[in-house]
């Protein structure tokens, strides 16, 4: 084998080899490629919504009347839910609470929430399971019973 021949076969083994590290580096990624990027929320600890997450006879009720949760290829988490506060001091009102995260998934676990350092108060991450037809989640690290939050494939959501 003359030179140049010893040399082309070295470039293209070390092609062969580039692509195939690049392409293994790219198999675990944070995009939800056999998931939909769109769910409902569906249930509170069990309980279809809407669902009292909070009951104080006479003081407070929140209910969870809807939620939405979409998940983007760029590894963002857009969360919405919808509550219906009765407070005995402060009347009745209703109130959208908006998280704007990023989003982790490890073969069928889930974790959404802030992975750097925390800009202020934040809330734990969110951890749980994700199926191609809906994500469970509770809060990490809880030290008491945590809520159980159920999404389901938005009917509208593409696949």
């Amino acid at each position: 084998m003359s030179y140049r021949s010893r040399r082309e076969a070295l470039c293209a083994s070390t092609l062969v080899l580039g692509l195939a590290l690049v392409t293994m580096s790219c198999s675990d990624s944070t995009a939800p490629r056999r998931y939909s990027p769109a769910y409902s929320l569906t249930s509170v600890n069990g309980q279809s919504v809407p669902a009292e997450m909070v009951s104080i006879p006479g003081t407070l009720s929140i209910t969870a009347v809807s939620g939405a949760l979409s998940l983007s290829a760029d590894g963002s988490a857009d969360m919405v839910t919808h509550f219906h506060r009765v407070d005995a001091s402060t009347g009745t009102h209703d109130y959208d609470q908006e998280d704007v995260l990023e989003f982790r998934i490890h073969g069928d676990s889930i974790e959404i929430g802030i992975f750097g350092p925390c800009p202020h108060i934040c809330a734990p991450n969110l951890e749980g399971v994700v199926t191609p037809s809906s994500v469970t989640l509770t809060p990490k690290q809880a030290t008491h019973a945590p809520p159980l939050f159920r999404y389901d494939v938005a009917r509208d959501a593409p696949m």
